[in-house]
């Protein structure tokens, strides 16, 4: 019987075969992970953005920029808060820098902020009291902190350590804040979603559609300070005791949106389920 066995050359190159077979199939897996996780967002986002139409105070896109004079202005496409960009405090962009957009790969025309001096400001946005919904599609470098965006006295979305969290001040005294318990994906883009009802002594943030709630320490009242604008990218004045104020937000920002209502966890669960159905149906 003439027995043969492998070379050690053989056994190398199957072992060296192997390794490479493995490493196919874990970037495989790891990308339709990504796409899940990505079409899941687009989902909540979609049904999120269909159940609050109505109560849509003021929407802004990165598909809607123009020159106006010297400087170069985000549209409100709702209402009438159109924004002004900026490359350094109180200087409105007006060099061949700006717009601060650039084309992606996915979603086109999106928002482009540096982590230095990047931010769009707005005059003060009416009609929100006590319920409010804020979204935000928000695509992070490198996972640094930095400021989402701020509104009136020292209300904002800030980023810290892949975590998000929603603070709230109504005046000198009274203040509150939620973080999320779900951490976002990195170098991807990500839905958020912040609302609150201070009425119901209620607020809940949610990520990719995953949720963090809370009750206040608030309620209806306590007045709210319109001082101050808002500004999506960095903070655009001094506010002392404000998570993120001053520190810059180094990413990309697709659309983000402002409602006079609370969105609350039956909506989000039956339109999100429903929207998910039919990402999962689709070849």
């Amino acid at each position: 019987m003439n027995n043969k066995s492998f070379t050690l050359i053989e056994l190398l190159v199957v072992i060296v075969i192997i390794g490479i077979l493995a490493g196919v199939i874990m970037i495989s897996t790891s990308s339709s992970i990504d796409k899940a996780n990505l079409a899941k967002a687009k989902g909540f986002y979609n049904n999120t953005r269909n159940s609050l139409l109505l109560n849509t105070l003021s929407e802004w896109s990165a598909d809607y920029v123009n020159k106006n004079g010297d400087s170069w202005t985000l549209d409100d496409q709702v209402g009438m808060k159109d924004g002004i960009f900026h490359n350094g405090d109180l200087v409105a962009c007006s060099t061949s820098a700006c717009p601060q957009t650039i084309t992606d790969e996915a979603y086109g025309t999106v928002l482009d902020f540096d982590g230095i001096d990047d931010y769009i400001f707005f005059d003060p946005i009416p009609n929100i009291d006590y319920e409010y919904t804020f979204t935000v599609w928000v695509y992070i470098e490198n996972g640094n902190n930095g400021l989402i965006f701020k509104r009136a006295h020292c209300d904002g979305i800030s980023l810290s350590n892949k975590k998000i969290t929603y603070w709230i001040k109504r005046n000198d005294h009274a203040s509150d804040s939620i973080t999320s318990n779900n951490e976002i994906m990195l170098d991807q883009w990500n839905f958020i979603a912040m609302t609150a009802d201070l009425k119901e002594q209620k607020m809940a943030i949610y990520v990719n559609g995953v949720e963090t709630s809370k009750t206040v320490s608030m309620d209806d009242s306590f007045p709210f300070m319109l001082s101050g604008g808002t500004s999506i990218g960095k903070g655009s004045g001094s506010s002392p005791g404000c998570p993120g104020d001053g520190t810059a937000l180094n990413g990309k920002v697709k659309e983000f949106a402002i409602y006079n209502t609370y969105l609350t966890e039956a909506q989000i669960k039956e339109k999100y389920m429903a929207e998910l159905k039919n990402f999962i149906s689709k070849p």
